[in-house]
């Protein structure tokens, strides 16, 4: 499957991304709130943001497999995503162990780039739309891992053996061993079905096979927040550390 048609910015896909990280900078804000700075945040427990958290990860996601496809080197990207990742965990396992991150949002990513550019002359044999249904069908059997199995409780469920779950470096596939913890954690599975479905998006959107107005600027500073989402995932803890260490102590 060829890569070669017209490639155009997709400006709709960034001003998305811009907003799905200010609001994981909102949704940060009030977590720190209630985990640092002892101010009880009662909402951040109920099912709406609960679903506001992982709805805009899956997004991020998503856009993330698309990117793929205008990546010049999803290995280089990939790699310096991990790497990224894999300095922040050192960082929160030294200074906050308290709020150590093993396996977040980044690592996730960095990961699934790294996939993508391994797996990809494998992967683009599936036509695009079935590539996108298939990752779909496969995600929600994969998304009760942490119940010990594969399948749709109440129709099919296929114990896996329990040896995966107590064997501690599988925890970034996502069988997670007895007392993980991670402030922060987005393993391969299921989240790579989204990864891997934008990907598939990714070609109809290379190839311009969506409406044309994706392709257009709507909102400046979404776009901008969007295309520097990585600077702003890394500087917004510290800026609102030091913000809400500030406000509490006027």
């Amino acid at each position: 499957m060829t890569q070669n048609a017209p490639a155009s910015r997709v400006w709709l896909l960034d001003e998305v991304r811009g907003l799905a990280i200010l609001l994981m900078v909102f949704y940060h804000a009030l977590y720190d709130l209630d985990s640092l700075f002892a101010i009880p945040i009662n909402l951040l427990d109920t099912g709406f943001f609960q679903f506001f958290r992982h709805f805009f990860a899956s997004w991020f996601m998503v856009i993330s497999g698309i990117a793929c496809r205008y990546s010049r080197s999803n290995l280089c990207r990939g790699g310096l995503c991990l790497g990224i990742a894999l300095t922040l965990t050192a960082v929160t396992v030294i200074f906050l162990p308290s709020q150590q991150i093993l396996s977040g949002i980044l690592h996730f990513l960095g990961s699934a780039m790294l996939l993508f550019a391994l797996l990809s002359p494998l992967l683009d044999r599936i036509p695009p739309l079935a590539g996108v249904i298939g990752c779909v069908l496969l995600y929600f059997p994969f998304s009760h891992l942490d119940q010990g199995g594969i399948g749709i409780p109440g129709l099919w469920f296929f114990s896996l053996p329990r040896r995966l779950y107590t064997v501690g470096f599988l925890f970034p596939l996502g069988f997670v061993p007895p007392g993980f913890y991670s402030a922060d954690y987005y393993p391969l599975l299921p989240g790579i079905f989204f990864f891997l479905a934008g990907s598939y998006l990714g070609l109809y959107f290379r190839r311009q096979l969506v409406p044309s107005w994706v392709y257009c600027p709507h909102n400046n500073f979404l776009a901008w927040a969007g295309r520097h989402s990585l600077w702003i995932y890394l500087a917004h803890q510290p800026v609102l550390w030091v913000a809400l260490t500030i406000l509490q102590l006027l």
